[in-house]
């Protein structure tokens, strides 16, 4: 029975969170992979339905809609 794989909804984050979430994976990675780790951690960023849109962002869209809710 082949493996299936979920479909992940595609989460458009706009770039100023794309790099705060690339520096956190960064992060911990142990100091010697960090230097050629950068098209890794954006594959995997990519492989979890994150998508760098420079006209909407998932996470300042709930950050606003909380802010609408004070």
């Amino acid at each position: 029975m082949a493996k299936q794989e979920r479909q992940r909804t595609p989460q458009p984050v706009c770039p100023e969170h794309w790099q705060k979430m690339r520096n956190e994976a960064i992060k911990g990675l142990p100091f010697w992979t960090r230097p050629f780790a950068s098209g890794t951690v954006d594959k995997r960023l990519r492989s979890h339905g994150f998508v760098e849109s420079s006209s909407e962002c998932a996470f300042c869209k709930t950050k606003s809609d909380v802010d609408d809710v004070k």
